[in-house]
């Protein structure tokens, strides 16, 4: 089988995962960790469906003082109501200031990159048309990633 990584020249390659595509990163690190040289997953989770429903409640709890947090709370909360692309692309907009500390103070800078998300509708559902929940932290705790001898 022809491994990705062959077409950089090296026999493993490091994977860098962000948000949804943390998902994607997890995916591929747990089931081919011998093509990896490392794996990061940035802004993404271990889990979805309703532990990462909660998870989002407790920083909700936490950042209670924050005035932009109801926007993005009720976006994440539609996120199971998504079904086509303008959905996503709402959702995608409304969680924007999540991934910026600062998102408030400089709303001005970030505001036109916000108005050009746009997203794809992927369905969440496996073949049975039921959510595909994901819940990687027990594996992802014990992944190990192959370390090349020459680095």
């Amino acid at each position: 089988m022809d491994r990705s990584s062959d077409h950089l020249g090296v026999p493993e390659a490091p994977l860098l995962g962000h948000s949804h595509g943390g998902f994607v990163a997890q995916y591929h690190a747990l089931h081919h960790p011998d093509r990896l040289a490392g794996v990061i997953l940035y802004e993404s989770a271990p889990v979805t469906g309703p532990e990462a429903v909660r998870l989002v409640q407790e920083f909700a709890a936490r950042h209670a003082d924050n005035p932009g947090l109801p926007e993005v709370v009720e976006a994440f909360q539609n996120i199971p109501a998504i079904s086509d692309d303008a959905g996503m692309t709402a959702v995608a907009r409304g969680i924007f200031p999540a991934y910026f500390a600062e998102f408030r103070d400089r709303e001005a800078e970030f505001g036109p990159a916000r108005a050009a998300v746009t997203g794809t509708f992927i369905s969440g559902l496996d073949a049975d048309l039921t959510p595909d929940v994901v819940d990687d932290r027990a594996t992802l705790g014990a992944l190990t990633v192959p370390r090349n001898s020459t680095s």
